[in-house]
Protein backbone atom coordinates (compact mmCIF):
# COMPACT_ATOMS: atom_id res chain seq x y z
CA UNK A 1 0.00 0.00 0.00
CA UNK A 2 1.41 3.43 -0.89
CA UNK A 3 1.73 6.25 1.57
CA UNK A 4 0.88 9.88 1.02
CA UNK A 5 3.96 12.06 0.48
CA UNK A 6 5.19 13.91 3.56
CA UNK A 7 4.63 17.65 3.70
CA UNK A 8 7.63 19.93 3.48
CA UNK A 9 8.37 22.69 5.93
CA UNK A 10 8.53 22.96 9.65
CA UNK A 11 7.61 19.87 11.63
CA UNK A 12 4.13 20.07 13.08
CA UNK A 13 3.46 23.57 11.72
CA UNK A 14 0.39 24.38 9.68
CA UNK A 15 0.53 26.57 6.59
CA UNK A 16 -1.20 29.48 8.35
CA UNK A 17 1.12 29.39 11.37
CA UNK A 18 4.22 29.37 9.16
CA UNK A 19 3.37 32.91 8.12
CA UNK A 20 3.93 33.92 11.77
CA UNK A 21 7.49 32.54 11.87
CA UNK A 22 9.90 35.17 13.25
CA UNK A 23 12.10 36.74 10.59
CA UNK A 24 9.83 36.27 7.54
CA UNK A 25 8.92 39.98 7.68
CA UNK A 26 5.25 39.29 7.16
CA UNK A 27 3.74 39.95 10.58
CA UNK A 28 4.59 43.66 10.50
CA UNK A 29 2.54 44.11 7.33
CA UNK A 30 -0.37 42.12 8.78
CA UNK A 31 -0.36 44.32 11.88
CA UNK A 32 -0.03 47.50 9.80
CA UNK A 33 -2.97 46.40 7.65
CA UNK A 34 -5.13 45.70 10.72
CA UNK A 35 -4.22 49.01 12.39
CA UNK A 36 -4.85 51.00 9.22
CA UNK A 37 -8.18 49.26 8.61
CA UNK A 38 -9.30 50.07 12.14
CA UNK A 39 -8.02 53.65 11.88
CA UNK A 40 -9.81 54.06 8.55
CA UNK A 41 -13.08 52.77 10.00
CA UNK A 42 -12.77 55.09 13.02
CA UNK A 43 -11.82 58.02 10.79
CA UNK A 44 -14.83 57.39 8.57
CA UNK A 45 -17.07 57.17 11.65
CA UNK A 46 -15.64 60.41 13.02
CA UNK A 47 -16.11 62.15 9.68
CA UNK A 48 -19.69 60.93 9.37
CA UNK A 49 -20.54 61.92 12.92
CA UNK A 50 -18.86 65.35 13.07
CA UNK A 51 -18.61 66.41 9.42
CA UNK A 52 -21.04 67.82 6.89
CA UNK A 53 -22.72 64.43 6.42
CA UNK A 54 -24.02 64.22 9.99
CA UNK A 55 -27.68 64.56 8.94
CA UNK A 56 -27.18 61.64 6.55
CA UNK A 57 -25.65 59.58 9.35
CA UNK A 58 -28.61 60.38 11.60
CA UNK A 59 -31.08 59.39 8.89
CA UNK A 60 -29.17 56.12 8.29
CA UNK A 61 -29.15 55.24 12.00
CA UNK A 62 -32.85 56.13 12.38
CA UNK A 63 -33.77 54.07 9.31
CA UNK A 64 -31.79 51.08 10.60
CA UNK A 65 -33.37 51.51 14.03
CA UNK A 66 -36.87 51.33 12.55
CA UNK A 67 -36.01 48.45 10.19
CA UNK A 68 -34.37 46.26 12.84
CA UNK A 69 -36.83 46.81 15.64
CA UNK A 70 -34.45 47.59 18.51
CA UNK A 71 -36.49 45.57 20.98
CA UNK A 72 -35.22 42.41 19.25
CA UNK A 73 -31.74 43.41 18.14
CA UNK A 74 -29.78 46.50 19.29
CA UNK A 75 -28.81 48.91 16.51
CA UNK A 76 -25.11 48.71 17.41
CA UNK A 77 -25.10 45.02 16.34
CA UNK A 78 -25.52 46.14 12.74
CA UNK A 79 -22.46 48.39 13.04
CA UNK A 80 -20.45 45.51 14.46
CA UNK A 81 -21.70 43.17 11.74
CA UNK A 82 -20.86 45.69 9.01
CA UNK A 83 -17.38 46.16 10.46
CA UNK A 84 -16.74 42.40 10.58
CA UNK A 85 -18.03 41.88 7.03
CA UNK A 86 -15.87 44.75 5.78
CA UNK A 87 -12.81 43.37 7.57
CA UNK A 88 -13.42 39.87 6.18
CA UNK A 89 -13.86 41.35 2.69
CA UNK A 90 -10.63 43.35 3.00
CA UNK A 91 -8.68 40.28 4.15
CA UNK A 92 -10.13 38.22 1.31
CA UNK A 93 -9.24 40.94 -1.19
CA UNK A 94 -5.66 41.15 0.10
CA UNK A 95 -5.34 37.35 -0.07
CA UNK A 96 -6.60 37.24 -3.65
CA UNK A 97 -4.36 40.16 -4.61
CA UNK A 98 -1.32 38.36 -3.20
CA UNK A 99 -2.25 35.16 -5.05
CA UNK A 100 -2.64 37.06 -8.31
CA UNK A 101 0.75 38.74 -7.86
CA UNK A 102 2.44 35.45 -6.94
CA UNK A 103 0.93 33.74 -9.98
CA UNK A 104 2.14 36.65 -12.11
CA UNK A 105 5.75 36.19 -10.98
CA UNK A 106 5.61 32.42 -11.33
CA UNK A 107 5.42 31.29 -7.70
CA UNK A 108 3.07 28.40 -6.95
CA UNK A 109 0.32 29.18 -4.46
CA UNK A 110 0.84 26.19 -2.19
CA UNK A 111 4.56 26.39 -1.61
CA UNK A 112 5.18 30.13 -1.19
CA UNK A 113 5.33 30.02 2.60
CA UNK A 114 7.46 26.84 2.43
CA UNK A 115 9.89 28.65 0.12
CA UNK A 116 10.09 31.68 2.42
CA UNK A 117 10.45 29.46 5.49
CA UNK A 118 13.29 27.41 3.98
CA UNK A 119 15.11 30.56 2.79
CA UNK A 120 14.80 32.03 6.27
CA UNK A 121 16.04 28.82 7.90
CA UNK A 122 18.96 28.52 5.48
CA UNK A 123 19.89 32.18 5.99
CA UNK A 124 20.48 31.52 9.69
CA UNK A 125 23.27 29.09 8.84
CA UNK A 126 24.12 25.59 9.91
CA UNK A 127 23.28 24.36 13.38
CA UNK A 128 26.42 23.00 14.97
CA UNK A 129 26.36 21.12 18.22
CA UNK A 130 29.54 20.40 20.17
CA UNK A 131 29.51 17.25 22.30
CA UNK A 132 32.38 16.23 24.51
CA UNK A 133 34.07 16.58 27.85
CA UNK A 134 37.79 16.68 28.04
CA UNK A 135 40.41 17.98 25.63
CA UNK A 136 38.57 17.02 22.43
CA UNK A 137 35.15 17.80 21.04
CA UNK A 138 33.09 15.73 18.69
CA UNK A 139 31.25 17.99 16.27
CA UNK A 140 27.95 16.63 14.96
Amino acid sequence: MSRAPAKQGSPGGSQALKWLTPGLRVKRWMVLFAVCTLAGALGFLHFMWTGPLRPLAHRWIDWIGHALRPEFLPVWWLGLLMFLVALAGALYAITQLNRAILRGVGAAEGNTVDLMYSRHTLARGARIVAVGEAPGFLIC
